[in-house]
């Protein structure tokens, strides 16, 4: 069998299209991962597979279907982004694999141009996404070297594929796609397969795929007036995976591009004192926002709020400690999910409070030192707290009161030097501790910039100072000897649609 990581680590696409990151774990060798892999449920062929509830697949003698839990656990034993709803063929010999998966994106109409130039710059894009989220994970980064296969859509099969080179490090493979267009949504075939074999995996895949087909009602075929279409075509379906990977970084970018529109609605709250003339479009926007009394104090509150959003990935809790060191895990059995990921507002479920991200993946040992390191961390965030409460002051209480009686444009006079001072005096307590916090160089350069850019964001100044810290203990320890709280977290699993894979409690 060849070498599976070598393999895996090219799969870009398949980590990129399929999210929801599986928690940071030790790693096996190769050896084990080979039997690891093996002693998964594959069924053996001639045999029929089903996918995702949408559709079907003979699977002929020599070739293996897995379901959707194990293509998941497949998928993290080989160190990738595992997913809720995939699923895996490849031959007997296990010298390729493709991963499937259904995307409810509608009737997609085919009549676009696929600009291939244009779309490779974006999956490029996306790569470097993908990239930061493996570095958290302890992943290897890899690298889009460009077209093994530009785009191709056949109109009478209604395929759509294309391939990518990926390399990772000195190992390069491909990742060929395949787009099955139905008439609610689209089929996700993606091959990972070694570039020296590409042509015969490519056929000995597409071979396989004569035995594919969509369930009665399911066919592009039979579209019906009145079906949902997509809001995007042929190119939306190639620049999905990258899309997926920016999508996790995504909303921090938006929220920073709001961030200067906060500072921007400080400049035209001036703006309104000080006449100017021939104000530019967007000037005059910002002026707008500011001349209403809590405008700008409603915006800075949602995102405030927005920044504080942490999605937690399934297998990992958020827990925090109490005032006597003892840790206290939160388990949502049915939590509000996002990308299949766990939705927390940190501003008001641990507002200026330290909380930790613990996991059932990470090693049940019986050391104290990832907890004692993590409560130091906390007592020392404790200390931190003024600098989260007089931004949420001054925006939820003193500002829009001193918008009613004074009027908006004195009202920012007066709170947005405050807030600057504020975020100025935090960020000088953070370097002085930044020891602490294990904060290198440029992680504290990131927290000054965000904290200068928008002050406003000091309020979730122990958010920002823990998204740097990558301690994750185990959940099993912090459940102790507590069945009910192992309840909840096996109910939290399987509310999610993942195996349950905490069956007894830790030691306490």
């Amino acid at each position: 069998m060849m070498n599976w990581t070598t393999k895996i680590l090219g799969a870009l696409a398949v980590a990129a299209a399929l999210s929801a990151p599986s928690a940071a774990q030790q790693q096996p060798d190769q050896g084990s991962k080979s039997d690891q892999i093996r002693k998964l449920g594959w069924q053996a062929g001639p045999a029929q597979g089903a996918i995702a509830g949408h559709a079907g697949i003979e699977v002929p003698k020599g070739y293996m279907f897995l379901g959707a839990a194990d293509t998941a656990h497949f998928l993290t034993i080989l160190e990738n982004l595992p997913t809720r709803d995939s699923y895996t063929l490849a031959p007997a010999n296990l010298h390729w694999f493709a991963i499937f998966d259904y995307s409810d994106t509608g009737y997609i109409k085919d009549d676009d141009k696929i600009d291939a130039d244009a779309i490779l710059q974006a999956l490029k894009e996306g790569t470097e996404s993908e990239n930061a989220e493996r570095k958290n994970r302890g992943f290897p980064t890899l690298d889009l070297e460009g077209w093994a296969a530009p785009p191709h859509y056949d109109e009478q099969t209604k395929r759509l594929e294309w391939a990518t080179r990926i390399k990772a490090g000195s190992d390069v493979s491909i990742n060929y796609k395949i787009r099955l267009l139905g008439r609610t949504g689209v089929m996700n075939a993606t091959l990972v397969s070694d570039p020296q074999s590409l042509d015969d995996d490519v056929r000995a895949f597409k071979a396989a795929l004569n035995g594919f087909s969509f369930n009665s009602g399911e066919r592009y075929s039979e579209y019906r007036v009145g079906d949902k279409i997509a809001e995007y075509g042929l190119t939306g379906l190639i620049i999905g995976g990258a899309a997926a990977a920016a999508a996790k970084t995504g909303l921090f970018k938006i929220i920073g591009k709001f961030a200067v529109y906060i500072f921007a609605a400080g400049v035209a709250g001036f703006a309104s004192i000080i006449p100017l003339v021939d104000r530019p479009t967007e000037v005059r926007l910002m002026e707008a926002i500011a001349s209403s009394w809590y405008g700008f104090w409603a915006v800075a509150v949602v995102i405030v709020l927005l920044d504080s959003v942490t999605l937690i990935p399934p297998g990992e809790f958020a827990f925090t400690f109490d005032r006597q060191g003892r840790p206290r895990l939160r388990v949502p059995a049915a939590p509000f999910v996002v990308r299949q990921k766990d939705l927390m507002l940190a501003w008001l479920a641990y507002f200026a409070r330290p909380f930790f991200i613990s996991s059932i993946h990470s090693p049940d040992d019986h050391g104290e030192s990832p907890l004692a390191e993590l409560r130091t961390v906390a007592a020392r965030c404790r200390a931190m707290c003024a600098y989260s409460y007089l931004p949420a002051a001054l925006l939820v209480v003193i500002g829009p009161l001193a918008s009613l009686y004074f009027g908006i444009g004195l009202a920012l006079l007066g709170v947005l030097p405050v807030l600057y001072l504020n975020a100025v005096v935090a960020l000088l307590a953070v370097f002085v501790t930044r020891g602490d916090f294990n904060l290198s160089t440029a992680q504290f350069a990131s927290l000054a910039f965000e904290l200068i850019v928008c002050p406003a964001l000091a309020a979730n100044l122990n958010k920002r100072l823990i998204d740097r810290t990558r301690l994750m203990p185990s959940t099993l320890r912090l459940i102790g000897h507590d069945e009910g709280l192992l309840r909840r977290v096996n109910a939290n699993l399987e509310y999610l649609h993942v195996a349950p894979t905490v069956n007894r409690p830790g030691i306490g």
